[in-house]
């Protein structure tokens, strides 16, 4: 008989547990109330006629029979037994519960101190101490619990009276097979290794405390199921925890890195409520015919007692979501199935070649932006996390697990405790393959239409539809985050990050955040997420699908600087009157206004500053720096330098700033001569460079006259409307033909004549523009 039917499962279980043991027991008519006209109560009950004066071995005529175990444990699954008469289907149930077996006396056959098999054990006295306490030992099968029993009422015959289960080292391991098994770990001790923090689960260490040790052969090719958890078959009496090990011997030597798998709390299952403990279920691939050692304990020392582990194997099975929600090849075709593409499943990598499944994530930016949670990124290595896309069926009933393409998280670019949101850097561009989501920054509603597309349980990717059930609950699943939102669709362990839809706009406009195994959960709106995102997510390069909602977001464009606006555009100037003596050069170009494409403040808000700008330079001398930054606007500033920038040399001044709405300017670095970038502004010192060339003749004096004249226009040069910064060589701020004394500054530099500097015809560049 199994432990769980031993110890009494509930009337709930009851029928599980008959049909499980005797399938063909019952005539389909007696099910339906007919045949030969028994009774089938709902609410089976023991009418007091155990121990009856028949034999349970035989039809005897009268209710009940002689043996109290054996009449009370038929009774409970059949009361016409003891109601009625014990018939010879009473007998066939005897039977099939080792009543007639010829157990029952003290002394057995079998060792006392171990699982021998039999009814009974070979020792009188221990054998009727044992059986007095628990009557199965002798009745039925002198199993673990009553070897354990023996160890602790037996004084020294099993080794020194009390001294732990006989399994208590790893080399004592018993063997195990699918089903239910009663256990003991009162008295064991802690021999198996510690893996590490996290490897069992978020909570304590890595080990599995006051273990006791398993070996089992597996029965199929496929995912066994190893559980102290009442809801899948097993229990426990405290906090317990299993590992598995692909390694087995004779005697199995103590494992070590080969670990398959370690389960603290079985988070699918509201299981050990009832019992004071969180049970374990434990799920690792297996290979018919291989050895496996399983170990069992607790979470933390000095803690353990009896119990029923559960062991299944199942085999392959039609590939399906977990928590039975729908199959995203269901959606085939619309928008909702094209929004399952940018969604991958996060794994983390806990051991050499060990992954398992840990969060969901998206693509909220490409070419390589992903969106979780930040509290799947919390306390570990981001580098450790690999995004696996396509972990789909690929049928809508049944089906196969489409072949999956992995990408490695090649860092973390942003993450925020108070909106419990991560970005993630994922190596390579795996937009191109599975673009990206649209985001919108719409306020949520309460009953409005949602659907999610998730990984839960770190299953095959499922999707899920339901309502806005509640907005602004600051905390109401995890204590300290600012703002959240209820929902009905689907939280469980794994579906932590996935993207919430609005089904009107098919936009995310929250991700989950936390809740229930498999049940309505908590999100955090994209509305709140957003303008603290998305700097980050520019500022990283990446490109946004945006559903316009909220002003800050009508227009997500990063601000530039405004290189026709800017004086001196980028590019070579004319400082004119550059020389006190006409020779040395200690005059010139030490400050200039620098305009943005639209209001600017600093780096996480406040005005401008010299710390808003750095200034870089070609050449071996220190460049200057920035001393005053004033504005009447906060679109064009005046930018003081510390001198004037050096002759013949590039000097760049680059801008950190960001919009009002905390978008910061893009850096994309040097893009090469001639570009202007959105964050810079490149100055060449070159005195009477009209053309433009990087060096000054005689074609200076002839493309001045063109400008004067207006035959060529200043863009022709590289600026479109500021030719004052290449013409007005005296800098009085008259431009070209407006002022004569310009082309006189002109030919007087080229002259060497003063008050120009002498030094200037052939002078060049030295370094091509940054």
């Amino acid at each position: 008989m199994s432990g769980l039917c031993r110890i009494r499962c509930s009337i709930a279980l009851l029928a599980c547990c008959v049909i499980a043991l005797f399938p063909e027991s019952l005539p389909a008519e007696d099910v339906a109330g007919e045949g030969d006209g028994r009774a089938v109560k709902e609410e089976p009950t023991v009418a007091g006629f155990c121990p009856g004066s028949g034999d349970c071995c035989v039809p005897n005529g009268t209710p009940g029979c002689n043996n109290f175990a054996c009449c009370e444990d038929v009774c409970f699954i059949d009361p016409f037994c003891c109601n009625t008469e014990w018939d010879a289907t009473c007998v066939d149930f005897a039977a099939q519960l080792g009543c007639c077996g010829g157990g029952g006396a003290c002394p057995g056959t079998g060792d006392c101190c171990v699982a021998n098999g039999t009814p009974g054990c070979d020792n009188t006295s221990c054998c009727k101490t044992v059986c007095a306490i628990d009557n199965f030992c002798c009745d039925n099968n002198w199993d673990l619990t009553c070897a354990n029993r023996a160890d602790t009422e037996c004084g020294d015959l099993c080794g020194g009276g009390g001294g732990g289960p006989v399994n208590d080292g790893c080399g004592d391991a018993l063997p195990i097979g699918d089903g239910t098994t009663p256990f003991d770990t009162t008295g064991a001790t802690t021999d198996g290794p510690d893996h590490g923090v996290n490897a069992c689960g978020p909570f304590g260490d890595g080990s599995v405390h006051d273990d006791v040790w398993y070996t089992y052969t597996a029965s199929c090719t496929g995912l066994l199921t190893v559980s102290t958890c009442e809801e899948v078959g097993g229990s426990a009496t405290f906090d317990s925890r299993i590992a598995a090990y692909d390694q087995c011997g004779v005697p199995p030597a103590c494992p070590g890195n080969n670990l398959l798998g370690c389960n603290d709390d079985d988070l699918v299952n509201p299981c050990g409520t009832g019992s004071g403990g969180f049970h374990s279920t434990l799920e690792v691939p297996v290979v018919a015919g291989n050895c496996y050692t399983i170990r069992l304990g607790g979470f933390d020392e000095n803690t353990g007692g009896p119990g029923v582990l559960f062991i299944a194997c199942a085999g392959p099975t039609d590939c399906q979501p977990a928590c039975d929600k729908m199959n995203v090849e269901c959606l085939n075709p619309g928008p909702q199935y094209d929004n399952r593409r940018p969604v991958a499943r996060l794994l983390r990598q806990v051991g050499p070649g060990q992954l398992v499944p840990h969060c969901t994530g998206w693509m909220i930016g490409a070419p390589d932006c992903m969106m979780t949670n930040q509290h799947c990124v919390a306390g570990i290595d981001v580098t450790t996390l690999k995004a696996e896309f396509n972990y789909e069926c690929d049928l809508c009933n049944g089906g196969e697990c489409r072949t999956t393409l992995v990408y490695d998280v090649a860092g973390l670019i942003h993450a925020d405790v108070g909106l419990d949101y991560a970005l993630l850097d994922i190596a390579g561009n795996p937009a191109a393959a599975f673009g990206t989501l649209p985001v919108s920054c719409a306020e949520p509603g309460i009953g409005s239409s949602i659907y999610e597309i998730h990984h839960a349980e770190g299953e095959k990717k499922g999707y899920d539809e339901g309502v806005l059930l509640s907005v602004d609950v600051p905390g109401g699943c995890i204590p300290g985050t600012d703002i959240e939102v209820g929902v009905s669709v689907i939280a469980s362990q794994g579906a932590s990050g996935s993207p919430i839809f609005g089904m009107a706009s098919h936009a995310v406009e929250a991700i989950c955040h936390c809740g229930p195994p498999c049940s309505a959960g908590w999100g955090v709106p994209m509305s709140a997420i957003l303008p603290d995102a998305l700097p980050h997510i520019l500022g990283h390069g990446c490109t946004v699908q945006m559903q316009p909602a909220c002003e800050c977001l009508d227009d997500i464009t990063p601000p530039q600087i405004d290189h026709d606006t800017t004086s001196p555009c980028s590019g070579h100037i004319d400082p004119g009157i550059e020389s006190t003596d006409g020779t040395v050069v200690n005059r010139g170009f030490d400050g200039f206004d620098i305009c943005f494409t639209e209001e600017v403040r600093a780096i996480g808000g406040g005005p401008l500053t010299p710390a808003n700008f750095t200034v870089s330079q070609t050449g071996a001398a220190p460049p200057p720096t920035v001393t005053a930054v004033n504005t009447s606007d906060d679109i064009c500033f005046e930018v003081a330098l510390s001198r004037i920038i050096s002759l013949q040399e590039w000097t760049t001044v680059q801008a950190h700033v960001e919009d009002t709405c905390g978008a910061a300017i893009i850096d994309q670095g040097d893009q090469g001569p001639g570009v202007d970038e959105p964050d810079r502004v490149d100055i060449a010192y070159l005195p009477g460079d009209v053309d433009q060339s990087s060096a000054t003749g005689p074609f200076d004096v002839l493309a001045f006259r063109q400008l004067v004249n207006g035959i060529i226009e200043p863009s022709s040069l590289g600026c479109s409307d500021a030719a004052c910064d290449y013409i007005d060589v005296n800098r009085n701020l008259q431009c070209g033909a407006q002022d004569p004394f310009d082309l006189l500054a002109l030919r007087q530099m080229a002259n060497g004549v003063s008050p120009a500097t002498r030094v200037w015809n052939g002078v060049a560049l030295n370094h091509a523009r940054p």
